[in-house]
């Protein structure tokens, strides 16, 4: 059996979903302002709810007409971007079903249900699975079922929500009977040709023999003949929809307040949330972009340490990016885009510490690197140089090293462990010649005062001669009359203490 999906007023739907509130009042769609030789003519609805058609609004009327017949009614216009978003939340739940699927045109999707679990009579649990699912991202949808896509196509456009047509010859008949020829997708010229002969019902069209028909209007009438029987089974062209969630919106009035930005973004995560929930997913990743009054953008990208569904912990991201964010100008668009993965269960060693909640985690990395500055919050990486504690911060990583091919431990080196001050400690010390023309040291720092009983260096290190970041120092290891052992050093014209040894 095939499924087809049809959302009703496509174009009217998508452009409702920026605004939600809008929905139990009367709304019709307007088409593009007129230009060129046809600028006089007023703007036309093209489309209506049926809570406006119930008023009297209909299809061609202009925006003065549909008015005079109800004053509350409401005039949106084509957002082509919000129909694309539309169309993928429509393919993307149904891929999650099966493969085997067609975007046959805008707001229309057909699924292949042979060898899936809602096949062999469960059709009708895949349609309100549908329904249930897309409703709450405010697309109302009709669903036909069929033994072919032509036949399902059709039973959608007369679902109320849901048609199913057995496959009893008699019954897809009595069903295809009262259509007319334009439901089978015939050209004009053959439907007003057929219309002079007096058929005008498929049902009319079906009662004529398969070879007069090609005889007399051709070989492009066969496959319209072929859909007037509901038996043909034609290929469907497989469509493969985007990964990536998206929520967009292209806003009429600037933003320039936080709080209206903020309002629109939690609104967003919520809608990407439940379409997650739909496909059994996680957010792997976060892509956050704001489009200025003055033509620039600004992107965010968010990697999200432990995948997750909740919308608030994505939302204390945002929040937390937005919090010291200053835009150049007013806010005339922004767009979320999740990465959607699947949701990972690993289990953690029993001596292994955890973080309770990474995401927690990095939001409070984000709070600090925004008190502190940027490049100011991280995990210290020793730097390729010999200056004494050169180190660089790396971005803070929650993936830990793989287990399974542990790097092996550099060769134990003999001597005492040195005990770094950090920062290294002022002292005072004076260089004593002795008879034996070798030098005697005496040191004073901290609390300690005494002489060097044995002296061994002094070693020289330097670097970065070709810039400001240069450094010249000489260090010795001393053992004092009084005992310890430490390492000494003279760098920029001052004597330090760099440590002890133990």
């Amino acid at each position: 059996m095939f499924g087809v999906v049809s959302i009703p007023h496509f174009e009217l739907q998508a452009a409702l979903r920026q605004q939600p509130d809008w929905e139990p009042s009367p709304v019709a769609l307007l088409d593009e302002a007129p230009t060129g030789i046809a600028k006089s003519r007023k703007c036309q609805i093209i489309q209506a709810n049926t809570m406006a058609q119930q008023r009297g609004v209909s299809p061609g009327m202009t925006a003065p007409q549909g008015q005079a017949r109800c004053g509350q009614l409401r005039f949106l216009s084509p957002a082509p971007a919000q129909e694309r978003i539309a169309q993928d939340i429509l393919l993307q739940w149904n891929a999650n079903i099966t493969p085997n699927l067609e975007a046959t045109r805008a707001g229309v999707c057909t699924v292949d249900l042979r060898g899936t679990p809602y096949d062999n009579g469960l059709e009708e649990r895949w349609a309100h699975a549908c329904i249930k699912a897309l409703e709450p991202l405010q697309l109302q949808t009709n669903i036909g079922i069929a033994a072919t896509p032509d036949l399902a196509l059709l039973a959608a456009q007369v679902a109320t929500p849901i048609r199913k047509i057995t496959s009893q010859a008699e019954s897809i008949q009595e069903f295809l009977h009262p259509f007319t020829l334009s439901a089978l997708g015939a050209s004009s010229e053959i439907i007003s040709l057929l219309n002079r002969w007096g058929i005008k019902t498929v049902g009319a069209l079906v009662k004529l023999p398969k070879q007069e028909v090609v005889c007399r209007l051709g070989r492009d009438c066969l496959p319209i003949w072929e859909r007037a029987q509901g038996t043909s089974i034609r290929p469907l062209h497989h469509f493969q929809p985007r990964s990536i969630l998206t929520e967009s919106m292209d806003l009429e009035t600037p933003i320039e307040q936080l709080e209206s930005l903020i309002f629109i973004l939690n609104r967003f995560l919520e809608q990407l949330t439940t379409r997650l929930e739909n496909l059994y997913r996680v957010a792997a990743t976060m892509l956050l972009e704001l489009r200025f009054d003055d033509g620039t953008s600004h992107h965010q990208s968010f990697r999200i340490p432990e995948p997750t569904q909740d919308a608030q912990r994505l939302f204390r991201m945002l929040f937390t990016h937005l919090e010291n964010f200053r835009s150049p100008s007013p806010i005339i668009g922004l767009s979320i885009s999740i990465t959607p993965t699947r949701s990972t269960h690993v289990q953690l060693s029993l001596f292994d510490t955890n973080l309770r909640d990474p995401n927690r985690f990095t939001e409070t990395l984000s709070r600090l690197e925004a008190l502190l500055g940027p490049n100011r919050v991280g995990t210290p990486v020793p730097a390729a140089s010999h200056r004494p504690d050169s180190f660089h911060l790396a971005p803070f990583s929650l993936t830990e090293a793989s287990q399974e091919n542990p790097p092996q431990s550099a060769a134990p080196t003999d001597g005492l462990p040195l005990r770094r001050f950090r920062p290294p400690k002022p002292a005072h010390i004076t260089m004593l010649p002795t008879a034996q023309a070798e030098q005697q040291m005496k040191i004073a720092f901290a609390n300690l005062n005494s002489t060097a009983h044995k002296i061994v260096g002094p070693w020289k290190n330097s670097g970065h001669w070709w810039d400001q970041q240069h450094w010249n120092r000489q260090e010795w290891d001393i053992e004092l009359a009084t005992g310890g052992i430490y390492r000494v050093a003279y760098e920029a014209e001052q004597w330090l203490v760099d440590g002890v040894y133990d």
